[in-house]
């Protein structure tokens, strides 16, 4: 699935909830998965207890498309995919994202079914045989760091967002978790965006959906892979 290289990884994001701090997407037909499979991909360092968090929120003009993947009050991964009609897949993980450790996170969509890996390891799953095309275009910008209204915002670290248009099953994100991808010009893997956050918030995929830092989020050096990093539990 990755053509991965050496770590050159430098820098994450610190996003301070007290500031509501979160960075907005450019709405664009590349981050929706529309019928096709899909997945998303990062690496996060949790800072709070027992609050709801989101790390990405996304949705459409068409009222109940959404995408979203959070962390519980009860610290375990929730996510959301659901179409138009609300046929949707709802549900949390049951791994413990402990604060102050980084972990690598994927969301998935094959099919009508959804999946989650920490760590490379399937974390939480569901299925609705009912779910349709999800057009997530036409109506707010996409968020990281917060829900798709800019609140629910996170605190603590989040780097190396990866978006492609294709399920990537938990085996192959674990073989490329700690690496950059190794070219934006992979097809393999039908990058739709790649946000590395190495001193800026440029779109690694070649799609040009350059971030936009809302409230004044910063760079760090403790990153989850590479030197000096911070590694996984």
């Amino acid at each position: 699935y990755f053509h991965a290289r050496a770590s050159r990884n430098q820098n994450a994001m610190d996003f301070e909830a007290n500031s509501t701090q979160y960075l907005s997407l450019t709405d664009s037909a590349e981050l929706s998965p529309g019928a096709s499979d899909w997945t998303l991909q990062m690496h996060l360092r949790y800072e709070s207890n027992n609050v709801a968090r989101f790390a990405f929120d996304n949705y459409g003009s068409v009222a109940n498309n959404q995408i979203y993947l959070a962390i519980n009050a009860a610290g375990n991964i929730a996510f959301k995919v659901a179409d138009a009609q609300d046929d949707k897949v709802e549900s949390s993980g049951t791994a413990r994202i402990e604060p102050g450790t980084w972990y690598n996170i994927s969301l998935s969509k094959r099919g009508t079914n959804v999946y989650t890996c920490v760590n490379g390891e399937l974390d939480g799953s569901g299925s609705n045989s009912l779910m349709g095309a999800i057009t997530l275009t036409g109506s707010v910008t996409p968020k990281i760091g917060a829900n798709a209204d800019g609140a629910a915002s996170w605190d603590g670290m989040i780097d190396e967002v990866r978006i492609y248009r294709g399920a990537i099953p938990c085996d192959a994100i674990k073989g490329a978790m700690r690496r950059e991808l190794g070219t934006s010009t992979d097809t393999s893997i039908n990058l739709q965006g790649y946000w590395k956050f190495n001193d800026d918030l440029t779109d690694s995929s070649g799609k040009g959906n350059t971030a936009t830092n809302n409230n004044s989020a910063v760079f760090t050096t403790e990153i989850p892979f590479g030197r000096g990093s911070f590694m996984f539990q």
